[in-house]
């Protein structure tokens, strides 16, 4: 199954829940990482590292509510359910004149929900790496033979988490064909990769292209992955 294929069968249809659920309001502050997960919610990844450029560890962390809910389509006709446990992610930073962790960010939509039996959990972890937040997930149906990495960096800057970066990588099990998308919005600049794999060695094409953003999107005017119709062949 192709990955644009994927991703419109798992987002395109636009959820409500079916329950009384609400998200939760995390702790504005902390000593530990338990002080800012809610009660019913447990701890589902976590990245430590500075993130602000003041030489102390901050902490991001995924969190999913214990219990699972039905989410509701009832959008052209059509009634589609799924049950799901419900996730977040919560950017915590360092103040060292207090000692203690602050909220900084809570997004309720970049996490991707685990909600389809027939293919793996999309969410693959949290990472901090110089400086950078990095949320990676991965797509795979078990009836489909792609395979679909993708990885979201975002810098601290003006106040606000901006996506600088998104790393997208698709193989092709039974032609062993790949295709490659790498897109840098400070340098306005993206390669796309496509190839195959002969006798063992990679084949392969580069091209590079231009565009232009006149302001990068951030965790809170781009709330959740796969929405963003770059162009014509490319969903972020």
């Amino acid at each position: 199954m192709h990955k644009l294929l994927i991703i419109l069968l798992i987002l395109k249809l636009e959820f409500t829940f079916g329950q009384d659920f609400s998200y939760p309001i995390i702790n504005k502050e902390g000593r530990v990482i338990s002080d800012f997960i809610p009660n019913s919610w447990s701890l589902l990844s976590s990245a430590k590292g500075d993130l602000n450029n003041d030489t102390y560890e901050d902490i991001a962390i995924a969190l999913q509510f214990k219990d699972s809910i039905t989410i509701t389509n009832n959008k052209q006709g059509r009634s589609d359910t799924v049950i799901t446990q419900p996730r977040l992610l919560a950017i915590l930073f360092w103040d060292n004149s207090t000692k203690k962790y602050f909220l900084k960010e809570q997004s309720n939509t970049f996490i991707l929900n685990y909600d389809n039996p027939n293919m793996d959990d999309p969410f693959d972890e949290l990472k901090i790496k110089t400086g950078h937040l990095i949320i990676n997930f991965r797509i795979w149906y078990s009836d489909g033979n792609w395979t679909t990495n993708d990885s979201y960096k975002f810098q601290f800057q003006d106040d606000n988490f901006a996506l600088t970066e998104y790393d997208s990588y698709s193989s092709y099990r039974t032609s062993e064909e790949y295709k490659g998308c790498k897109i840098n919005f400070i340098t306005k600049k993206y390669n796309i990769t496509t190839g195959t794999t002969i006798n063992g060695k990679y084949k392969s094409d580069i091209k590079t292209n231009t565009f232009d953003l006149p302001v990068l999107k951030t965790i809170r005017t781009f709330p959740k992955p796969y929405t963003w119709n770059f162009n014509d062949k490319i969903i972020i």
